[in-house]
This record gives C-alpha cells, sequence and structure tokens, in this order.
C-alpha cells in the first residue's frame, strides 16, 4: 500500500505512535527478556532490557526510513540472523542455567548481574534483529506515510515504543514485588525455552 500524501499531520503522527506501541507490545524475544530480568530484579532490570532494545532499534528505524531494506533482504539477511539466533540461544540457556536445571546452575539463581548486563542484552536482542526494518519498511511506511515525511513522523513512532516499554517494564516490576523464589525460576526456565525457540524461528524465518 502506497502512503497518502494527503493525510492530516496530526493523523500521521497519531498511527506512528500507535504503531510504536503495537511494535513493542508485540509477543517476541524482546519482551520475554524483559520479563525475564525484570522478575528477577525488578522495574530497573526490565526497563534496562527495553532501553537497550530501543537504543538497538534506532539504526534499524533509520534504515527503514531511509528505505534502505534491501539490507535485510539481501546478503545481510542470513548473517545478521545467524548471529541473532546464536545470542538468543545462549541467552534461553543461560536463563535455564540460572534458574538451577543446567549442571553449572545450582545457584546461579540467586546472583543478579547488574542493569547494565540487561541493557546489553536487550540492545543485542533489538540489533541483531533482520526483521525490524522490514516492519519499518513495510507496515510503518504504508500506514503512517513515513516514505511522503519520515522525519516528522519519526518523533512519534519512537515516542509510542519508548512509552509502551516502560508501561511494559513497569507491568513486569509489579510481578517482581508480588511473586516468590519458585515462580521466578519457573518464569527463568519457561523465558528460556522461549529465547531458544525464537532463535530457532529466526534462523529458519531468514533462510526460508
Amino acid at each position: 500500500m502506497c502512503p497518502t500524501p494527503g493525510r492530516p499531520y496530526g493523523a500521521r503522527m497519531v498511527a506512528a505512535a500507535v504503531l510504536g506501541i503495537l511494535y513493542v507490545a508485540a509477543p517476541g524475544s524482546v519482551n520475554v527478556a524483559t520479563l525475564r530480568q525484570g522478575l528477577r530484579g525488578g522495574f530497573g532490570f526490565a526497563l534496562a532490557v527495553q532501553l537497550g532494545a530501543f537504543v538497538g532499534d534506532l539504526p534499524y528505524v533509520v534504515i527503514g526510513v531511509l528505505g534502505c531494506c534491501g539490507l535485510t533482504r539481501g546478503v545481510a539477511r542470513v548473517p545478521l540472523a545467524a548471529v541473532g539466533t546464536c545470542v538468543l540461544v545462549w541467552m534461553g540457556w543461560r536463563s535455564i542455567r540460572e534458574a538451577g536445571i543446567a549442571p553449572e546452575g545450582p545457584r546461579a539463581s540467586s546472583v543478579v548481574a547488574p542493569p547494565r548486563r540487561a541493557f546489553l542484552e536487550g540492545a543485542v536482542i533489538s540489533a541483531a534483529n533482520p526483521l525490524a526494518v522490514v516492519f519499518w519498511t513495510s507496515l510503518a511506511g504504508s500506514a503512517a506515510g513515513v516514505r511522503s515525511g519520515a522525519l516528522t513522523v519519526l518523533p512519534a513512532f519512537l515516542v509510542g515504543e519508548l512509552a509502551c516499554g516502560v508501561l511494559t517494564a513497569a507491568v513486569v516490576g509489579v510481578g517482581h514485588a508480588v511473586t516468590g523464589p519458585l515462580p521466578r525460576r519457573i518464569a527463568s526456565i519457561v523465558c528460556g525455552i522461549g529465547l531458544i525457540g525464537f532463535g530457532i524461528s529466526t534462523i529458519s524465518g531468514a533462510i526460508v
């Protein structure tokens, strides 16, 4: 669908902000990592993942706005997916290990890493996601008219993305406050399995 140049500026801004919210709210590896870190460390850790993902998304958003989606549809798509798969599988295994399931992890669940690692985790997951720019160029480009006014709607998209990230972190932070050690360990196992599953899906989608 081609963008509508005559669409009112306010409508385009609202559409871009809503797309930013939906982009964050959609189930995916970033939200799984947010749940994992947030249930272990609270709001600050969940927010660190979301902020890291926000920073990791910025290059893809810019590439998408410039209409350079060929980067992920060409030779770079599979290498990016391979890196993303390795990162997600490694994080998933670490999540399971820290829950005390893997041989190395009987005491790891009691150790909470600094928020900096959670930030880096979010940034790496986003940066290794070859589908982010495809989302921006196809869905956001058609619905918000970014190709006819990319720089004008970009702030609205980023504000919506950031606001939803903070809200997601707050919800996970509440979960941390009301759950005990056992539910957190179970959630860590589930999140680990989810991250590994997203990793496999990433590379299979790039190859197929």
